[in-house]
């Protein structure tokens, strides 16, 4: 365009022609200085194409909200409050019945009187039954205020459709907690219930040996495994129990010293049969003291026992801190592995991988792990193969001590 060149703006200006300040800017984009002006014309094609409603009102008197003009509306407002172009230039009040007790009418007035902005977050309309809009307003100078609004209807009827949820889950949630608390006991109460007559059959199937045919004695004996195998269920499931009902301290833990404790407490076993268990350098983590000692335990055990017929037990235990400051802890064996089809199982109470007469055992190992990562906030999961080992991954929340805090040395 050559310069002093008017700009010709007459078909976006004529759109807004009942606005004034349309007008106005359509006049001034033809004479000098039209390229500054025609700034105004795109500034009115914007307010014009705003999804959200536009409004500007003259206050005469402030204290009469029924007497509130209203100067301008954009297309938005028209269409929000169902409004036609020619009510464009009627009283506020026409727009909100009642308006003049409302919070609306008490954010204007304070507008008008400090030149601040305010916002009303939520006003419902009697000209717009079941509707509601969030209001920002602010001072235009002079006896003009702006209201800018939207229809937030839909935006709070999903608010209390969540907050609605958010109660029935909370009401589930400690359904399932409470649910949870009696099974515990009832666990907790049978187990210990069971323990006196397991003894006694136990005692008397004893008393019975010295007199016993030597042709009967199989029987005996096959009692005596029962009953044995019978009080190691209860005191596994005693122990679930006792995790589950404990509540846990968040002292720092020496992981490199606890892995150095058990492997000392099987150091007798491995040493006969050839096996060892290799530790690095650990992280502290936060916990109870006493039950991370007995989830180190019991991996390191797992571990151990499953090793593969023939071949000397190997089984490694690293740790490190996250870049998210919580604690990983890796037990890793060379043992006979499992396939992982079946790995839904393996943390479940009296789950068991493999039959009882090649491993001995209850499968309430990996469930009090489970349990006991669990009161910790963390997560417990493995990783295997047949005849390939298994390496099992415990990642326990950050806390104190701190991410630079690592202690521990090779078991």
């Amino acid at each position: 365009m050559k310069e002093g060149t008017p700009k010709k703006r007459g078909g976006a200006c004529r759109r807004n022609a009942r606005h004034a300040a349309a007008v106005a800017a359509e006049a001034a984009c033809a004479g000098p200085g039209g390229e500054e002006a025609c700034s105004a014309c795109v500034y009115m094609d914007l307010v014009v194409e705003l999804p959200i409603g536009v409004c500007v009102i003259r206050i005469d008197d402030v204290d009469d909200a029924r007497g509130w003009r209203i100067m301008e509306m954009n297309p938005a407002a028209l269409r929000m409050t169902l409004s036609k172009d020619a009510d464009a230039r009627r009283s506020l009040a026409d727009f909100s019945p009642g308006i003049e007790d409302s919070s609306l009418a008490r954010a204007v007035r304070e507008v008008f009187a400090t030149g601040d902005e305010r916002t009303v977050p939520d006003y419902s309309s009697r000209r717009v039954p079941g509707a509601s809009f969030a209001f920002k307003i602010f001072s235009l100078g002079g006896r003009l205020v702006g209201l800018a609004f939207e229809d937030v209807t839909a935006k709070k009827a999903a608010q209390d459709a969540l907050r609605r949820a958010h109660a029935v889950l909370g009401q589930k949630s400690a359904d399932l907690a409470r649910s949870n608390a009696d099974l515990t006991q009832f666990a907790f109460m049978a187990s210990h219930d069971l323990q006196a007559p397991l003894r006694k059959a136990t005692a008397f199937a004893e008393l019975l040996r010295p007199g016993l045919d030597p042709s009967r004695l199989d029987y005996l004996e096959r009692l005596e495994r029962s009953l044995h195998g019978m009080e190691q269920l209860v005191d596994g499931l005693l122990a679930l129990a006792r995790v589950a009902g404990t509540e846990t301290d968040g002292e720092a833990v020496d992981l490199g010293r606890v892995v150095a404790e058990a492997v000392e407490e099987f150091e007798p076993a491995l040493s006969r049969g050839g096996g060892r268990v290799e530790a690095g350098p650990l992280p502290s983590a936060a916990g109870d003291a006493r039950l991370l000692r007995q989830l180190v335990r019991n991996l390191v055990s797992n571990a151990v026992k499953f090793h593969r017929p023939g071949t000397p037990a190997k089984v490694r235990v690293s740790g490190r801190v996250l870049p998210d400051g919580s604690r990983e802890l890796l037990v890793e064996d060379e043992g006979v592995g499992f396939d992982m089809k079946t790995a839904g199982q393996l943390f479940q109470p009296f789950g068991r991988m493999h039959g009882r007469a090649e491993f001995p055992g209850t499968g309430m190992g990996l469930a009090i792990c489970r349990k006991i990562v669990e009161r910790h906030g963390g997560t417990i999961a493995a990783e295997s193969a047949v005849g390939c080992g298994t390496r099992i991954r415990v990642v326990l929340p950050s806390g104190s001590p701190r991410s630079g805090d690592r202690s521990g040395g090779p078991a």
